[in-house]
């Protein structure tokens, strides 16, 4: 039986990058703490590429020019992670969040069951071009995976971007991969 994973990267700032849509094609950084302890809780890809990172200080974030800076809404997120749970139940009622964490983060990754979804919804592939369209309208650039076992999926959608489907049999397979796309990944952290 097929499982479907939806995973949004940078979920604090997508979740307000949906409520102001101008920002969408913009770097965006989110704050998080209170003064003097205030730290960078999140940025896009953008904002990554300029390079900024998660953890920095606020006044060390601050030296970077062209960011939209953000305070972490707890209320945006709630109200994204209920769209990103809405996504999913189009498509099937058993739907299941993925494991936190942090206890006071939303999950950005959701597991959707597809047992019985293929009569309904078509091919594996068409189901996940129809997560990936459903959540698209919803405000969210998610990462959209279908493998025969939920963990794959849930790596393929975590590793890689768009959509990706496994083919039954090939989970290993595609699992060497996204580890080694994450190692790579990775080491040229390390080289900076």
């Amino acid at each position: 039986m097929p499982f479907a994973c939806l995973f949004v990267p940078d979920f604090s700032v997508q979740a307000v990058v949906r409520v102001e849509p101008q920002l969408r094609n913009k770097p965006v950084g989110i704050f998080y703490g209170a003064p003097p302890l205030t730290k960078v809780f999140a940025v896009n890809h953008a904002a990554r590429q300029l390079g900024v990172e998660a953890g920095m200080t606020k006044v060390q974030a601050e030296a970077f020019c062209g960011i939209e800076w953000r305070w972490r809404s707890f209320s945006e997120e709630v109200t994204a992670h209920a769209a990103l749970l809405d996504c999913t139940w189009t498509i099937s009622p058993r739907v299941q969040d993925a494991e936190k964490q942090n206890k006071d983060d939303l999950a950005d990754t959701v597991l959707v069951d597809l047992a019985g979804c293929e009569k309904l919804f078509g091919s594996t592939e068409k189901i996940a071009a129809d997560l990936a369209r459903i959540a698209s309208n919803v405000g969210f650039d998610a990462h959209v995976a279908v493998a025969e076992t939920f963990l794959a999926a849930q790596c393929a959608a975590q590793g890689f971007p768009g959509i990706t489907v496994i083919p039954g049999g090939q989970e290993a397979r595609a699992s060497v991969r996204c580890l080694w796309k994450a190692c790579a990944s990775l080491l040229s952290f390390w080289k900076r």
